[in-house]
C-alpha cells in the first residue's frame, strides 16, 4: 500500500511539473550565485594595493591574536605580517577562484547531469 501512494505522489508531481520548476529555480539560484561571487573578485580585484594591502595585513594579525591569545607587540606584528603576507594573499586567490570554480560546476552538473561510465 504504501508503494501506491508513493507512485500516486510522484505522478501527481510529474504531472504539475513541479519537479521542472524546482530545477529552473535551483538553476537560476545557481546562476546568481555565479554572478555575486564573480562581483565580489571584480571588488577586490579593483581595490588599490595598499588598501588590498592593508586588508590581508588585518586578516594575519587578528589570526595570529586569535592564536596567540595574547597582544602582540609592534614588532611582532611587523614581522607577522612579513612573514605571512604572500601565502595569505595567495590563498585568498586561490579561494576566490576555487569558490567561482566549484559554483561553475555545480551548475553544469545541474543543467547537463554527470554521466560517466566505468
Amino acid at each position: 500500500m504504501t508503494i501506491l501512494k508513493t507512485l500516486i505522489v510522484y505522478k501527481i508531481i510529474l504531472s504539475y511539473n513541479l519537479i521542472g520548476d524546482i530545477m529552473k529555480i535551483k538553476n537560476y539560484i545557481n546562476i546568481a550565485l555565479i554572478i555575486i561571487w564573480m562581483l565580489v573578485i571584480f571588488s577586490f580585484s579593483h581595490q588599490q594595493g595598499n588598501q588590498s594591502e592593508g586588508l590581508s595585513t588585518k586578516l594575519i594579525i587578528k589570526i595570529a591574536e586569535t592564536i596567540k591569545k595574547d597582544d602582540l607587540t609592534e614588532q611582532e606584528k611587523e614581522n607577522i605580517v612579513k612573514k605571512y603576507q604572500l601565502i595569505t594573499r595567495k590563498m585568498a586567490h586561490i579561494t576566490a577562484y576555487f569558490i567561482l570554480g566549484i559554483l561553475t560546476i555545480t551548475l553544469f552538473i545541474d543543467l547537463y547531469g554527470f554521466n560517466y561510465k566505468t
